[in-house]
This record gives C-alpha cells, structure tokens and sequence, in this order.
C-alpha cells in the first residue's frame, strides 16, 4: 500500500472497532450466556469465539503491517509477505455461524458474520497488494 488511503484508514477503523466489539462480548455477555447453556452448545459456543478472534487477529496482523510500511518502519515488501498475511484455512474460512446444527446466541451470529465479511475484504486486499508489490520488486 504505497500511501495510507481514506479507504485504509476506515477499514482499520472498522476492524478496531469490531475488534472492542468483540472484546466487549467476550468479557461482558459470553459468561453469562455460556452459563445458561447446555455443555455441548458451551463448547460450540466457545470454538465460534475462537474464530472470531483468529479472524480479527490476522486482520489486525496485517493492516499494522501495513501501517508500519506506510511509516517506513519496514519495507512494503516485508509488509506484502506471508507472515503478515491472513492464512486461507478452515479455521476463518468456515462460516459456521450459518448452520443450523447447534444454537449460537445472536449478538456472536453477528460478529462471525461481521468478522467473516472483513475477512475475506483483506484477504483479497492483501493478495492484490501483494501482487503489486511483488510486481514492482521485480521491474526494479
């Protein structure tokens, strides 16, 4: 990303605000709604706020590389590499929130689904920008 973009800026304010989003959740309601539930919604519960948390990990993972390329504090192309991407597996790919097979409270729905949609933005962000800068990495 060779300059910090409005579009930039609103997208890590929408994975920073869904990130306390997400906080908030897991601090304040989650104990209290895995209290009432049934052992095996528990455990279900418990793995959707995992994915969660891998999702937004990895996107915040990558927009602060990209801050910090942008801040000249390491090159776009250590930015642009496989470290800081977002891994394409299962684990944040799956939208499980979809399913009908076990109950998951609706305030969690919303975050798998918010968390999932972001996602997969900067999952495709970060292979264009990478390709980008791969691009201009080697016609130098």
């Amino acid at each position: 990303m060779s300059e910090e973009s409005i579009f930039f800026k609103k997208t890590y304010q929408e994975a920073i605000a869904l990130l306390e989003r997400a906080h908030g959740y897991a601090e304040r309601v989650l104990p209290t709604q895995l209290d009432q539930m049934s052992p095996l919604d528990a455990l279900y519960t418990n793995r959707e706020v995992m994915r969660v948390t891998a999702r937004l990990t990895q996107i915040v993972t990558w927009l602060m590389a990209q801050r910090a390329a942008y801040n000249k504090e390491i090159s776009s192309l250590e930015a642009a590499s496989t470290e800081y991407r977002p891994r394409q597996d299962n684990t944040c790919l799956a939208q499980t929130h979809l399913s009908a097979d076990f109950f998951l409270p609706r305030a969690l729905r919303s975050l798998l689904e918010d968390s999932y949609n972001l996602y997969i933005r900067i999952v495709h962000l970060a292979e264009i920008n990478a390709r980008q800068i791969e691009e201009e990495a080697s016609s130098d």
